[in-house]
């Protein structure tokens, strides 16, 4: 069974990547791993799983948001502090570079289904768009709601999610309203989310990915803290979710099955990278050692038919001289020995055709 645990980073302003950081603190991350799921985990070999993504002509800033396969997306800024989307493929090593045909201030892509990719553009007055590319145009996508601008983060199938702020907020004057959004792309229909206690603090939800019909995000409590959730888009259900380690906040990016990914903060105002299992509602903490905080925005199934762990994606920040570097990196657990091998064979013959649930606990 593999749960996790990840820190909180949104993003996205004019000229990309206004990281709204929970963290305060720089300090280095002590553990490598807090376990609080049963499972083993070999951290030697772990370490070395920790792969950053090196993307040409990106220039200190590089961040992973999806993956999908073997396929990767995600934003970078260049040397001029302009920021474009990448795709970058984990079996080919192969890359592309996405700049939205109406965009004069930066690209930022976040999602991915299929062939399409899914993110946001700043136009030459620096305001903020949504877009879907489906391989050959850009669809942008407004909401009459966003006065100060449309933001798409995530697509799964006719479904893309995201938020719009309103200038006027009408509990707190003068205080910006974030709402968050499912738009189904068939029909044009919007339904506006809005988690029920972050009514009480402006409205601020964030909605960050989406899978079928369920959706995570976060959104700020009337207690000012940030707290996970989960949405069901078909009966409207919230689901908060706080990693029990979390002090100043916990945030979700990625789902995949029963596995979400996210962010928590602790006490000392530092990220740590999670994962979380919805059906049996254990954590588990994963920073990269490379850093001191560790984001994690995405899972997929391996592809890879000799290591059939799970693949994340993230980003991390570290110290770089007296400036701070943000990296994209990929994660994959090492392989079972080949003796655990031949002991999955033989349970494999034994049960014959009897199903199993799709994860299982890994011998290190």
């Amino acid at each position: 069974m593999l749960c996790v645990d990840l820190p909180k980073f949104r993003i996205l302003k004019k000229q990309g990547l206004s990281l709204r950081s929970m963290f305060g603190s720089h300090a280095p991350v002590a553990a490598l791993l807090a376990i609080t799921a049963p499972m083993c985990f070999c951290t030697k070999e772990a370490q070395a799983q920790f792969r950053d993504l090196a993307i040409p002509g990106a220039d200190g800033v590089t961040q992973a948001y999806s993956i999908q396969g073997s396929q990767v997306v995600g934003t970078y800024l260049d040397p001029f502090g302009m920021s474009h989307g990448f795709s970058y493929d984990l079996t080919t090593h192969m890359y592309g570079i996405y700049d939205a045909t109406l965009a004069v201030n930066g690209t930022i892509v976040t999602g991915l289904d299929g062939v399409n990719r899914a993110g946001s553009y700043f136009d030459a007055s620096g305001t903020q768009h949504g877009f879907v590319f489906d391989g050959s145009s850009y669809n942008t996508i407004d909401l009459a709601a966003g006065v100060d601008g449309t933001e798409v983060t995530g697509i799964s199938g006719k479904y893309v999610i995201g938020q719009t702020t309103d200038i006027f907020n009408p509990l707190f004057f003068g205080t910006p309203a974030t709402s968050s959004f499912v738009m189904d792309l068939t029909t044009s229909a919007v339904t506006q989310v809005d988690a029920p206690d972050a009514l009480a603090s402006a409205n601020n939800t964030f909605l960050n990915a989406i899978s079928g019909n369920t959706a995570v995000g976060s959104y700020t409590g009337s207690d000012g803290i940030d707290h996970g959730v989960i949405y069901d888009i078909f009966t409207g259900q919230y689901t908060t979710v706080d990693d029990p380690l979390a002090a100043q906040g916990t945030v979700l990016y990625g789902i995949f099955g029963n596995d979400i990914v996210g962010t928590y903060v602790d006490s000392g105002g530092l990220s740590h990278g999670l994962v979380y299992d919805i059906a049996t509602g254990s954590f588990l903490t994963l920073d990269n050692p490379k850093g001191y905080s560790t984001i994690i925005t995405g899972m997929a199934l391996s592809n890879n038919i000799f290591n059939p762990n799970p693949v994340f994606v993230g980003y991390y920040l570290a110290q770089n001289g007296n400036s701070t570097n943000t990296y994209g990196f990929w994660f994959q657990e090492a392989a079972p020995e080949p003796g655990t091998w031949a002991m999955f064979a033989g349970l494999a013959t034994a049960a014959g055709a009897v199903r199993r649930r799709r994860k299982r606990s890994r011998a290190c």
